[in-house]
């Protein structure tokens, strides 16, 4: 099989992320009318670094109870917007001194119910960033999937990863992270010149594209902007979908596909 066929076969996988891992995690009516739930899927997807997913996730919910806690509503954001006003958002010493810090420290860990307190204060200051980009989104009604999307419909995809590499504690990986499923849930326009911001390059991506000729040991082992580059130059010329194709990597690597799909 040569490499223009096993990339079509990593694409193809795409289809079981989006049934399997995009679709039970996301509502789009939620996402495009729940200011809470769009800001949580965004901060989300920053909480999902270099650590088991399952710690992550108890990590993010801790800040979601913490924070519907401290609003006692979800439509109260008018709460955010006071606390941004009396400065609380305004370093990291007066962040951790915050009501919500408090409250969010104050839970109990229940792993039953999946809930535990945000007791990394890098999680704590990428909360603190993402809530800074959330308050300046008035014209948006403060819904970080409005903003995105008008931002990408209006081909300004540049613009908005940049913002979102400003917000603490998000890299790379985790602004194309986003926006890749972004752009795939609301199937938003994409030029060639965009790719470069929807291709999260992870252990699983560079694994698979290694197995399969795309990327060699070495540039495996190159900065993470080099297999960018090669991933995007060969979803070009094979006219694949660069998203489909990360995606169906990740997918694959993530359930331990690799030996039985592309034997050594």
């Amino acid at each position: 099989m040569d490499l223009h066929h096993k990339m079509r076969k990593v694409a193809e996988f795409s289809n079981q992320y989006i049934a399997q891992v995009l679709k039970p995690e996301v509502k789009t009516n939620s996402l495009l009318n729940d200011w809470f739930e769009a800001f949580f899927w965004f901060a989300g997807r920053a909480f999902y670094r270099g650590r088991r997913d399952e710690l992550s996730s108890q990590f993010l919910n801790g800040a979601k109870h913490g924070i519907l806690n401290f609003l006692e509503n979800k439509k109260n954001i008018e709460r955010l917007i006071k606390l941004k006003e009396a400065g609380f958002l305004d370093d990291s010493k007066s962040w951790e001194g915050s009501p919500i810090v408090k409250e969010i420290r104050s839970l109990a860990i229940d792993k039953e119910n999946n809930r535990r307190p945000v007791n990394n204060i890098n999680d704590r200051k990428l909360l603190r960033g993402a809530l800074k980009f959330l308050l300046e989104l008035e014209d948006s009604d403060y819904n970080v999937t409005k903003y995105t999307n008008d931002k990408i419909n209006n081909g300004n995809t540049s613009e908005l990863y940049k913002e979102i590499l400003d917000i603490d504690y998000y890299g790379d990986k985790t602004a194309c992270f986003y926006l890749r499923d972004m752009i795939c849930i609301f199937e938003l326009p994409m030029r060639e010149s965009d790719y470069e911001f929807i291709q999260p390059i992870d252990t699983w991506v560079k694994q698979v594209s290694e197995r399969i000729g795309l990327i060699s040991r070495d540039e495996s082992k190159r900065p993470n902007n080099i297999v960018k580059q090669k991933i995007n130059e060969a979803c070009i010329k094979f006219k694949i979908s660069p998203i489909e194709y990360n995606q169906g990597a990740w997918y694959i690597g993530k359930k331990g596909l690799l030996d039985e799909l592309f034997p050594r």
